[in-house]
């Protein structure tokens, strides 16, 4: 653990300070906690000292406005009733953005059995919810752009049906954007659950970077980005890599950041991708662990957790040891 900040570096904030003393060496020596750990430094970082954070400690003490955080709308389109509740929830646990849901039921009505329950209890948190029946022979990157027409966030982002979400996940790619200036940002997949097999798999791959991709449920832009690149291609799959495939013929930027925050769920069927876990497990090798373990940072919510025989985390030291030390590449 880390000694004391000294006083001359109270300037840091306590949140800073905190996190540099809690730090203990015996938990560094993991990658993926050294991760986490990396992430919630930038976190508190990024958001007392820079740019926007010093201008509006500035704006606080008298100094010149600073523009309003933007909103973000969240275009959710989903084939599956029986999926829309755990979606909504995984919208409703974000938390540092003024966020409103575009729901796009494709193919079926809010009467459809616990449709209008799960719409409800999204609205009883005095969240908006725009709600949007399009209909079933409509091809999934028209009903995304029929859904961000109906968005009236400064921002769009796309959150799939079935994936988990950490509730830092929207406010962190807002952070990205403002940091790295890119015209779209996401985040990498770095865990896949593979459902019919119950085991979590890691990815490796850059992050924080200047890249080509980034997971298709995590894009995050403007709507002028949107415009520019003529929305999403009129195509029933990969609506996402054409996207981002215009967005750099225009000469815009794509960041990738961490991806902490998310996890990819891998079921054995009903995926507009259609690959499966063979794919991620040619991919990954080594890196896999029985169960559903997301990375910390993503707080679960156990009403949201599979019914797994196993459900923890990758930094559940006690429960997984050895598999711990096999991820990281030592020996004991």
């Amino acid at each position: 653990m880390s000694g004391p900040v000294p006083g001359w570096a109270r300037c840091l904030g306590g949140e800073l300070s905190d996190l540099v003393t809690s730090v203990e060496e015996r938990l560094m020596v993991d990658p993926q906690s050294r991760e986490e750990h990396s992430v919630r430094l930038r976190r508190a970082a990024l958001r007392l000292h820079g740019a926007h954070g010093r201008a509006r400690l500035l704006a606080d003490a008298g100094g010149p406005p600073v523009p309003a955080e933007p909103s973000v709308s969240v275009v959710l389109c989903t084939r599956r009733p029986e999926m829309v509740r755990f979606a909504l929830r995984q919208v409703a646990r974000q938390r540092g953005v003024d966020v409103e849901v575009v729901l796009a039921l494709h193919g079926f009505s809010a009467e459809a059995p616990g449709v209008a329950a799960a719409i409800a209890e999204f609205r009883r948190g005095g969240r908006s919810a725009v709600v949007w029946e399009p209909p079933e022979d409509l091809v999934f990157g028209s009903v995304l752009n029929g859904a961000i027409a109906r968005a009236s966030g400064t921002l769009v982002a796309k959150m799939d049906d079935d994936d988990w979400y950490g509730p830092e996940h929207l406010s962190d790619l807002v952070l990205a954007r403002r940091y790295s200036g890119a015209d779209l940002v996401g985040s990498i997949v770095s865990f896949v659950y593979l459902e019919s097999l119950d085991r979590t798999v890691r990815l490796a791959g850059k992050t924080d970077t200047l890249w080509h991709r980034a997971a298709g449920g995590t894009l995050m832009t403007d709507r002028r980005t949107l415009e520019e690149a003529g929305g999403f291609a009129r195509v029933s799959t990969a609506e996402d890599t054409h996207l981002l495939a215009a967005i750099e013929r225009m000469g815009a930027r794509i960041h990738r950041g961490h991806g902490c925050n998310y996890v990819l769920r891998r079921k054995a069927g009903g995926h507009t991708w259609g690959v499966g876990a063979g794919y991620f497990l040619r991919l990954c090798g080594e890196q896999q662990l029985p169960g559903w373990r997301p990375s910390a940072l993503l707080e679960p919510d156990p009403e949201d957790l599979p019914t797994t025989v196993l459900a923890g985390t990758w930094t559940d030291l006690a429960e997984a040891e050895e598999e711990r030390i096999r991820f990281a590449g030592a020996t004991r």
